[in-house]
């Protein structure tokens, strides 16, 4: 076993509580943490807080971290899921407070509902099946309701940093990434972890952190251990768990000791466990909204997509990379490709696709430039069922054919490496590659 190896369980000093023996009907305050339709059906996932808790305690960041994370996760037909939710747009829920109750019944429901506490699934012997009862929006829920619900999200929310701190963490990163050679994708199942790398594959900074969690846990690494050496700083491409899930499972918090910029977005109970964690350290820095919208360096550039707040997936943060052998490198997170600035005017040469291959981003991607290197990062098997055809058949037509997929190993965008081992050869960390272009 490698030394600090994760064992696919979280850390105990950010995640705390014990798992429930057994599965039990409750009314959760749940905030709308993801919406994805694919085909006929939704991925629903609630970020939740046991209601009874909650309005029995004064709520604030603090008492926050002494709750567990409680993921609800329900998959159904979008008509089934929307009548649940009696509302036009699941989308524009999404990031949203409301109150949702559970219970077993006997219903031909085709609804596929799942709890995971701390990232564990809880189970039932019961044969009944477990689904919603009932969800009330904001709008439904009573005055002390709502103010509940107030409480949670102030003590959720991030502040923006002050722009000359965010300046200062350019400033490093360019220093830093003067000795830039090239970006390796790492294979951590449905999920990204992106590195910028030395020539010697030693990490200069990464682009998300994440990993394959909750249904998809499988598809996560029965070894997996980040480089730390040089103390990389982290830029997060948005606030969804399978971008930081890396760092919910780093006993040794490790990653913790980096400056990480982040997104100014809503988050749930989760991701505010370790957004509290780096505060602690003064190692959280979250975008300002008086800063532009790009900003160009040496050998990277920096962008802010420009989606809606509420929608995590288009209104975080992008890269673009200038790598030493001359190819252009995109990493765009899971956002839509048209929400990217600049994104349709620039000459890429290789890119990670948006979303591990949703067909929900696809829209406004730019053409490809040879050698077209095309990274899909996904987990064999995944719940998603990423990548899609769809998404598939939108890349390969706008010429990205050169593709490498990270379920088969780590992947280098470059060619000719004389070494695809990190300096250490893998002997403290897992960042070895396996392929190359």
């Amino acid at each position: 076993m490698i030394p600090g190896s994760n064992t696919n369980k979280p850390n105990p000093n950010l995640f705390k509580g014990e798992k429930p023996t057994e599965l039990l009907p409750e009314t959760y305050y749940a905030y709308l943490d993801t919406v994805e339709q694919i085909d006929n059906e939704f991925y629903i996932q609630f970020d939740c807080v046991v209601k009874k808790v909650v309005d029995e305690t004064q709520i604030s960041s603090e008492a926050l971290m002494d709750l567990p994370s409680i993921i609800i996760s329900t998959k159904g037909s979008v008509s089934e899921i929307k009548s649940l939710f009696n509302y036009g747009s699941l989308y524009q829920l999404e990031s949203q407070w409301m109150v949702i109750k559970t219970q077993f019944n006997k219903s031909d429901s085709k609804l596929s509902q799942n709890l995971y506490f701390n990232f564990q699934e809880v189970r039932s012997e019961n044969s009944l099946s477990y689904n919603l009862e009932s969800i009330r929006l904001f709008r439904d829920l009573s005055t002390e309701e709502q103010a509940k619900v107030r409480e949670l999200e102030r003590a959720t929310i991030l502040e923006e940093s002050p722009a000359e701190e965010i300046t200062e963490f350019f400033n490093e990163a360019e220093r830093r990434l003067s000795n830039l050679s090239h970006v390796n994708v790492y294979n951590v199942g449905q999920g990204n972890c992106v590195g910028l790398v030395t020539s010697e594959n030693q990490p200069l900074l990464y682009f998300d952190v994440g990993g394959g969690y909750k249904r998809n846990a499988h598809t996560y690494p029965a070894v997996f251990k980040l480089c730390n050496t040089r103390n990389p700083p982290v830029i997060l491409s948005h606030w969804d768990q399978d971008h930081y899930q890396t760092a919910v499972l780093d006993t040794e918090e490790e990653i913790f000791n980096s400056k990480w910029l982040v997104p100014f977005q809503k988050i749930g109970i989760t991701a505010k466990h370790i957004a509290y964690a780096l505060q602690q350290r003064n190692n959280l820095l979250c975008w300002n909204s008086e800063l532009l919208p790009r900003y160009d360096f040496n050998n990277f550039s920096i962008v802010k997509c420009f989606g809606d707040p509420k929608y995590k997936n288009s209104s975080g943060l992008a890269l673009f990379v200038n790598q030493r052998d001359g190819n252009h490198i995109l990493l765009p997170g899971d956002a839509k490709f048209a929400k990217i600035p600049d994104c349709s005017n620039e000459r890429f040469t290789g890119l990670v696709v948006s979303h591990h291959g949703s067909s929900g981003e696809i829209n406004g991607m730019p053409n490809s430039n040879l050698p077209a290197m095309t990274v899909y990062s996904f987990g064999i098997n995944n719940h998603e069922n990423h990548p899609t055809e769809k998404a598939k058949k939108a890349y390969s037509n706008k010429g990205w054919v050169n593709k490498t997929e990270t379920v088969n190993g780590s992947i280098a965008m470059t060619s000719n490496l004389a070494d695809l081992n990190p300096p250490c050869g893998s002997i403290n960390c897992t960042l070895n590659v396996i392929q190359h272009y």
